[in-house]
C-alpha cells in the first residue's frame, strides 16, 4: 500500500464514519469512536495496517495489577492478529491493537469494521476498571470497617 492509498483509505473510512472532515484520520491519526479515540497506522513496510485504541491513563497505585490484567487478556487472545493490549511507551496509556495484514486492496468496510471493534474490546475493559475502580472506592468508605483488611477488586485500575 502506497502512501496515498493509506491516505484515499483514510478518507473512506471517514466517510463511513460520518466525520465532517474527511482527512481528520489521516492528519490526527485517531477517530473517536463511542468515546474510544481509536487510530490507524501503516507499518514501515507497508504490509500490515494497525488499529489501536487508546483506553486512558493507568492510575499509578493500580499499575501492577493492571498490567497483569493486560498480560492475562493477551493470553486468552493468543494472537496479534485477534488484538492484544500493552502500554503507549510515549504515554503511559493502555491500548488494545489489533494488526491486520494485507496482500492485496484494502476494503474502507473492512477497516472501519476493526476500528469499530478496537473500540468495543477497549471499552468492555475499560468499563470493567471503572466499575471495580467504584467497587473498591466503596468498600473504602464503608464506616466501622477496615477496608485495607479487604483485598483489592482484580482491576481497580483507571485514574
Amino acid at each position: 500500500m502506497t502512501e496515498s492509498e493509506f491516505e484515499l483509505l483514510c478518507r473512506e473510512v471517514c466517510d463511513i464514519f460520518r466525520v465532517e472532515d474527511p482527512q481528520q484520520l489521516g492528519q490526527r491519526g485517531y477517530l473517536l469512536i463511542d468515546g474510544i479515540p481509536v487510530g490507524l497506522m501503516m507499518s514501515a513496510s507497508a504490509r500490515q495496517l494497525y488499529c489501536y485504541a487508546d483506553l486512558g491513563p493507568v492510575a499509578r497505585h493500580m499499575q501492577a495489577l493492571a498490567y497483569e490484567q493486560l498480560l492475562v487478556e493477551n493470553q486468552l487472545n493468543m494472537s496479534k492478529t485477534a488484538g492484544c493490549y500493552g502500554i503507549e511507551p510515549a504515554t503511559g496509556h493502555a491500548v488494545f491493537t489489533v494488526a491486520m495484514t494485507h496482500a492485496g486492496p484494502v476494503e474502507a468496510a473492512g477497516v472501519a469494521r476493526a476500528m469499530q471493534d478496537c473500540a468495543r474490546n477497549a471499552r468492555q475493559l475499560r468499563n470493567r476498571w471503572q466499575q471495580q475502580a467504584a467497587l473498591h472506592a466503596a468498600q473504602l468508605e464503608r464506616p466501622g470497617e477496615d477496608a485495607a483488611d479487604e483485598p483489592l477488586p482484580d482491576a481497580a485500575i483507571l485514574s
